[in-house]
């Protein structure tokens, strides 16, 4: 059966394209607020579900509004923001993520039982909503206003801008390796799906105790480490000529594995170096910000959310959706035997 918690990141990805494709060509401050406000309407009405059908409905059509902030953030960055702080920039944009599920997870521990998840899914839909309305007036697009074109136009416009995406990516490895990673970044982070039942079933925590230790690391140290990746990836492309995408390979090459076996396979929980290699393992998750960057610097401005979009595809549906399918069918199969 689907999920309404996957729903919305199916409809997410899949539109991925046509809102990435329509930020080339709109104003993106006013693109953002109609997709913030939509999305935080649809998860206000998501508190007001009695059933199944009633949650999964407004759930699937929340990713309709997620798809438009991305692509339409992260293109106009470049504009706004020097080459030399683009990865800083970025990593301060993406550590919103962080933001986000740590005080979800920590509201969950704390009100879960008391308030209970219809409250939740009113309290984040307001704040959403008035945060919505507020961009177009905080926000402007830099990039020079064209008359607003006819549906047919728009249609083949669309067409036009998404041909030339999937030909530039063609023609550039650089780019279409930068996706390639995107894909497998997206796969580790579905398996990192795992870490709170893991928490639970076998190293003991109760449910709440899971949802506050998870949601206080990825707001501390989620927050903290994506700008400090970017930072840092600026300042090494900037001393040593190398691309800032370098950082990351050498980021997960040489720590994450090391970090994640003894995290998972020695640590004990009742001890100190337990946290400590809980911190380290939410920290290397902060790798987007310098893919990012080097993916800005490479397209051409006029295609910049499309190929942006390309690569967000390439994370959420094949990479997070297949890491989330074959990490849960070992632990079943490890499980079973």
């Amino acid at each position: 059966a689907a999920s309404p918690a996957t729903c919305p990141q199916a409809i997410y990805s899949c539109l991925l394209l046509i809102t990435g494709t329509l930020s080339d060509c709109v104003d993106r401050a006013r693109l953002i607020a109609v997709g913030v406000c939509l999305w935080s309407l649809l998860t206000a009405a998501s508190g007001f579900a009695n059933s199944y059908v009633g949650l999964l409905v407004p759930r699937v059509f929340v990713g309709v509004g997620e798809s438009v902030l991305a692509p339409c953030s992260l293109s106009l960055i470049p504009e706004l923001f020097p080459p030399s702080l683009l990865a800083f920039a970025s990593g301060c944009y993406l550590s919103a993520p962080h933001v986000g599920s740590g005080v979800a997870h920590i509201l969950a521990g704390l009100t879960g039982d008391t308030l209970g998840w219809h409250a939740s899914f009113w309290m984040m839909g307001g704040a959403g909503l008035l945060m919505g309305m507020l961009v177009p007036f905080l926000v402007r697009d830099p990039k020079p206003q064209t008359a607003t074109p006819s549906l047919r136009e728009a249609a083949r416009k669309l067409g036009s801008s998404l041909r030339n995406s999937v030909n530039v990516v063609r023609m550039s490895p650089a780019i279409y390796y930068c996706i390639g990673g995107k894909f497998a970044l997206g796969f580790t982070i579905g398996c990192h799906a795992f870490v709170q039942p893991w928490l639970t079933t076998e190293r003991g925590f109760s449910r709440e105790a899971a949802d506050l230790a998870h949601g206080t690391l990825m707001l501390v140290i989620g927050v903290f480490s994506t700008p400090l990746v970017g930072f840092v990836a600026d300042k090494f492309s900037q001393r040593t000529g190398r691309p800032k995408i370098s950082l990351v390979a050498v980021q997960v090459g040489v720590f994450k594995l090391p970090v994640a076996l003894c995290f998972f396979c020695l640590a004990d929980p009742r001890s100190s170096s337990f946290w400590v290699l809980y911190g380290c393992y939410v920290a290397l998750q902060s790798v987007s910000a310098p893919v990012i960057a080097t993916l800005q610097q490479l397209s051409p401005p006029t295609l910049r959310g499309s190929i942006i979009s390309l690569a967000l595809l390439a994370l959420y549906l094949p990479g997070m959706g297949m890491g989330n399918l074959v990490a849960g069918l070992i632990a079943d199969h490890l499980s079973a035997a």
